[in-house]
């Protein structure tokens, strides 16, 4: 949290429109159902945003995650404008309303991150959301992770319930992890 913190306004903006670039350039999104985390501004994280407009112009189903901190479950409604987003009290924006996605039904899911290490597994804010729901995804869907950094070497305290990504997109690279 700190790397990102020095990080300026605009050194954020050109790394995640290169972030953006790498998606696009590496992943087909037709037909398939998308989870997309929406960006936490004040953290500084990969803006989303950027993803989020290129998705809404190809031919996929976009759902954005709403977590309910009092049983730490994440919950999907699918994407009908910003109308329907509401910024909780941990700067997240969030569905209010919408249609529901169960997490059998995604094909791919972009997931935070804080940092991430050469076997594709994530450090997150602590609080096992994203462990949670990614356990419930079908064998087949694709975990992708975004990142301003590359990986660290390794992550230690690894907890068996830990998801590892199946790749991570740096404004430089993509990592593809084979699980191993």
């Amino acid at each position: 949290m700190e790397k990102r913190a020095q990080l300026s306004d605009l050194e954020t903006f050109e790394l995640t429109r290169e972030i953006s670039g790498q998606v696009f350039e590496n992943f087909s999104f037709a037909n398939k159902t998308v989870s997309l985390f929406l960006s936490i501004t004040n953290k500084k994280e990969v803006n989303t945003s950027l993803i989020l407009r290129e998705l809404l112009d190809d031919n996929c189903r976009i759902a954005i995650p709403r977590s309910d901190f009092s049983t730490s479950e994440i919950e999907h409604f699918l994407y009908e404008g910003e109308e329907q987003l509401e910024i909780n009290k941990y700067g997240i924006p969030e569905p209010q309303y919408g249609t529901t996605v169960r997490p059998e039904e995604f094909d791919i899911v972009f997931v935070p991150l804080l940092c991430f290490d050469e076997k594709g597994y994530r450090v997150g804010y602590g609080k096992g959301f994203y462990d949670r729901f990614l356990s419930q995804c079908k064998k087949e869907c694709m975990i992708i992770g975004l990142s301003f950094f590359e990986a660290v070497e390794e992550i230690e305290g690894i907890h068996e319930n830990d998801v590892p990504l199946q790749y991570c997109v740096t404004p430089h690279h993509l990592y593809h992890f084979d699980g191993e």
